[in-house]
């Protein structure tokens, strides 16, 4: 792995179910090169972070691939549930939280939707025709 790091260029990366406080040590040790944001992570239990370079998103990845595929960005509609998908919630025409996901997002979205372990994401297919 250690090759590819040297070769690609790195666009993110996370790390899953570990203590706030060593998440936070990541974060630290990396704000020279990156931003990053630490959410509670409702998959592993305790916490996540997720790194990427300064000025990418989420939303931006949306903007790429749809620019590469011909979608029309206008017209996306996203799922978050940490603070890491405030932005992609921001930028979207139909913004989804995932009801056990962050307030910040709650306050933030459009429609509410059950997490995925609770047949939630079945709501999507009728928030389709909107």
């Amino acid at each position: 792995m250690g090759c590819c790091v040297r070769e690609l260029p790195v666009l993110s990366f996370i790390i899953c179910g570990r203590e706030q406080e060593v998440l936070r040590a990541g974060l630290r040790a990396t704000a020279h090169l990156a931003s990053g944001s630490i959410t509670p992570d409702l998959t592993y239990g305790e916490h996540l972070l997720s790194v990427r370079p300064v000025g990418v998103s989420k939303w931006q990845g949306v903007l790429a691939f749809c620019q590469a595929r011909g979608l029309d960005a206008s017209r996306v509609l996203a799922v978050g549930d940490g603070d890491n998908d405030i932005e992609l919630l921001q930028s979207a025409a139909i913004a989804c939280a995932i009801s056990d996901g962050c307030e910040a997002l709650q306050r933030l979205a459009q429609h509410q939707i059950r997490p995925a372990r609770e047949g939630g994401w079945r709501a999507i297919m009728d928030l389709i025709g909107e």
